[in-house]
């Protein structure tokens, strides 16, 4: 009896060993590869089917690649009116994408103003593997703003808006963007 107690043991012993061993391996996989980076590799959430065609604006679709050969994907939103008063940048927050500025810029088009939507670095169709919380962000949206001004001569002036992170990119974007008037 005491001989299948000590190998019952044993087994259970050699058991527990074997599952903290596969615990610890497992653990540090998730620690190292993906805990690690979950907070600056956002899900990418893309919704392919809304356009702004589909709120009846019209539009244009524009890339540019950033000094670090990324790709962004962008839209520029015409103005309702003959005339617009200016354009303004919808930026959108961690983890989502151009599409979720739509409403806004529905509103700010019928209002008289052209809107600029885009995927920021590792969000919706752009490229990049990595959110930098602005780091890279901020240039990004320089380079945007330098964009529209060479692809739409006399969209001026520039004013942004921001959701989320996309708020916190406007905000350390003013201090070195002549461009972008602050109201």
């Amino acid at each position: 009896m005491k001989s299948k107690l000590k190998k019952f043991f044993l087994i259970f012993l050699f058991v527990i060993l074997f599952l903290t061993i596969a615990a610890y391996f497992f653990l540090d996989y998730a620690i190292n590869n993906y805990l690690a980076y979950s907070p600056i590799r956002p899900d990418r959430s893309i919704n392919l089917e809304l356009t702004p065609s589909q709120l009846n604006l019209i539009y244009k679709e524009f890339n540019i690649t950033v000094e670090d050969s990324i790709t962004l994907n962008g839209w520029f939103v015409f103005s309702g009116s003959v005339k617009s008063k200016g354009t303004i940048f919808l930026l959108h927050g961690i983890g989502s994408n151009k599409t979720a500025m739509l409403d806004n810029a529905k509103l700010l088009s019928l209002a008289g103003f052209n809107c600029v939507l885009y995927d920021s670095r590792a969000n919706g169709e752009s490229e990049g593997l990595n959110c930098t919380f602005g780091f890279y962000e901020k240039k990004d949206f320089s380079s945007f703003i330098d964009s529209v001004s060479v692809l739409f001569p006399g969209s001026e002036p520039y004013g942004a808006l921001g959701h989320s992170l996309g708020a916190a990119i406007v905000i350390q974007t003013m201090k070195n963007e002549k461009e972008l008037n602050v109201g």
